[in-house]
């Protein structure tokens, strides 16, 4: 098993999860990426939020099934993945709220701004 997920910082447009395989048994190549937009995404939202949170929970179950198994070691291998590929994102959805929040808070200031010329 893998001790860790890796996810790749992929410009403020998108968020990339990549697993390694080894944490995604039921897949053959050496690593699984998916690409999460957000390109239509208003991210200084809660509901543009909650919108990429649906979009990471779909692309995570893309890569690392359910938990629908009885086999504990296939169970135990999903949890890691999911939990690992959750995690890789968490940095990059983070960030990308933050620039989303601080665009967001800049147009108003230069819209009052000219407003108030």
């Amino acid at each position: 098993m893998a001790n860790h997920m890796s996810a790749k910082f992929a410009l403020a447009s998108a968020i990339v999860l990549a697993v390694p395989t080894i944490a995604a048994p039921a897949l053959a190549e050496d690593s699984v990426t998916r690409t999460v937009s957000l390109s239509d995404v208003d991210l200084s939202t809660e509901s543009g939020v909650a919108l990429l949170n649906r979009r990471i929970e779909a692309a995570v179950s893309s890569i690392c099934g359910r938990q629908e198994s009885r086999d504990l070691q296939q169970v135990m291998a999903v949890r890691k993945c999911r939990t690992g590929a959750h995690a890789s994102a968490v940095n990059q959805t983070q960030l990308a709220v933050a620039d989303a929040r601080r665009r967001n808070a800049f147009i108003h200031q230069a819209m009052a701004s000219f407003a108030a010329k």
